[in-house]
């Protein structure tokens, strides 16, 4: 166990000195602005640094300052020291990413309330003093030696991913986007905001008088915009997605209507807004405690993706990364289990998705292949032909007759007897009138294992179990 330990003001001896040394961060910064107040963009705002200093945020003088508080607080005199005085001359900006020393060293001991009187002098990595000063301090009487305390963790909610991305844009034209039914202050709002920062043109789609009431009502200048007349949400929905069709707007942007019909006109096959791809959502996430921008989908449009969606989605994800910067993309497939079983089909798509070998979606009914199942001239059906008895012959797994692996395609009855997709049992059993024989459904998925249903005859059709 790491321990601090102090020096009582009799085991201070003159020219004893401590030291303590930290590189100054951004996050240090915007905690030493959250704790005093002390917002100057000096400070905290990297446009103002660049085109006003040197490039790189200046850190607060009182910064230096608190290391000195630190050596006096925890090395010398250490715990139990009360400060009484302070003065300090700042000599050099301590920009970020610079690393500081702050020393003190004892100059005189004055018995009369145990003070003592401290040389302070903090330097940067280059030998060069950023401040200096002069200290005094009164020294505990009694000597401690305690565990060292853990410094608490702080989070900076900061969101620089957003702002480098914000930054990104800036070099761009501004692209014409059709606003759907902005009619309410949020959706209107949004949109003016960002026409004010030089991302998109409006073009407002939707009643005119509404969206002039609204403007008015807010207090908004929207003479400049361009408005398309629509009589309802519904038809603002259809404006605007012929906008984007005959190219009279560059992206859609949704406004105070319910999603359902912006969709429902995106999606139509005439006159929507579909392409080869499936269509996809997407949250761009600048969470303040990870270090760079999350994409989060697909979280409101598709519902129940099949692996080739998930294909698509991905894509999608992925091509949505490349234009914010993002080079190589890390995707992460969620699902309920971190391995793959063969009873979750999300952990087979995860599986396909990740080695790149689309697998084939056991949810949905498989397709006949040419010919199979069709008779030819001579009547016989296609398929697999037996080598001796010149006709197809079905291969199960080892085991399916006797309740083992058994096929999605294969049944089995109450008697241990198998069948087919298809066939419909023909009646009670000879043997057995009084119990007709029934085919439970065939289960979707892959090959699963089934236990024997009820008790078994002493001999199957062949002879033998």
């Amino acid at each position: 166990m790491d321990y601090i330990e102090n020096r009582t003001f009799d085991e201070i001896k003159v020219g004893d000195s401590e030291c303590l040394t930290r590189t100054l961060t951004s996050q240090d910064l915007y905690l030493f602005a959250a704790v005093s107040g002390d917002v100057n963009p000096t400070h905290v705002d990297e446009h103002y640094a660049r085109h006003f200093l040197s490039g790189r945020l200046v850190g607060h003088s009182l910064w230096s300052g608190a290391l000195i508080s630190g050596v006096l607080g925890t090395q010398l005199p250490g715990p139990g020291t009360v400060y009484e005085s302070q003065d300090l001359r700042f000599l050099r900006p301590v920009q970020v990413g610079d690393t500081v020393t702050a020393t003190v060293t004892a100059r005189e001991k004055r018995p009369d309330g145990r003070a003592v009187v401290f040389d302070c002098h903090c330097v940067n990595q280059h030998g060069e003093a950023v401040a200096t000063g002069v200290a005094v301090v009164r020294a505990p009487a009694e000597h401690l030696r305690l565990p060292r305390p853990e410094p608490p963790e702080a989070a900076v909610q900061e969101h620089s991913k957003y702002e480098a991305l914000m930054d990104r844009c800036k070099g761009l034209p501004p692209a014409k986007a059709a606003v759907a039914y902005p009619c309410d202050e949020t959706s209107l709002t949004a949109a003016l905001e960002a026409a004010e920062a030089g991302l998109i043109e409006p073009v407002l789609v939707g009643p005119p008088g509404l969206i002039a009431e609204v403007a008015a009502r807010h207090g908004f200048d929207i003479a400049r915009f361009r408005v398309v007349e629509a009589l309802d949400d519904r038809q603002a929905a259809a404006r605007a997605v012929e906008l984007v069709r005959k190219g009279e707007a560059e992206m859609l942007i949704k406004g105070a209507l319910h999603t359902d019909l912006l969709m429902h006109e995106v999606v139509q096959s005439q006159t929507g807004l579909r392409t080869e791809r499936r269509l996809s959502h997407a949250y761009i996430m600048d969470v303040p405690t990870y270090h760079k921008p999350l994409v989060l989908t697909d979280c409101a449009i598709n519902i129940y993706p099949t692996l080739e969606d998930k294909v698509s989605i991905c894509q999608n994800a992925i091509d949505l990364a490349h234009t914010f910067g993002v080079a190589l993309p890390k995707v992460a497939v969620l699902s309920a289990v971190a391995a793959v079983n063969t009873k979750n089909t999300a952990t087979l798509e995860a599986a396909a998705l990740q080695d790149g070998r689309p697998r084939p979606d056991h949810r949905r009914p498989r397709r006949r292949a040419a010919g199979d199942g069709q008779r030819d001239q001579q009547g016989r059906r296609g398929g697999q032909a037996h080598p001796v008895r010149g006709r197809r012959r079905r291969r199960h797994p080892r085991g399916a007759r006797s309740g083992g692996w058994q096929h999605a395609g294969q049944t089995t009855d109450l008697h241990g007897q198998r069948g087919h997709r298809g066939r419909r049992p023909r009646g009670p059993r000879a043997d057995r009138p009084d119990q007709p024989l029934r085919q439970r459904p065939d289960p979707p998925g892959l090959l699963r294992r089934r236990p024997p249903c009820g008790p078994r005859p002493a001999h199957g059709p062949s002879g033998r179990w």
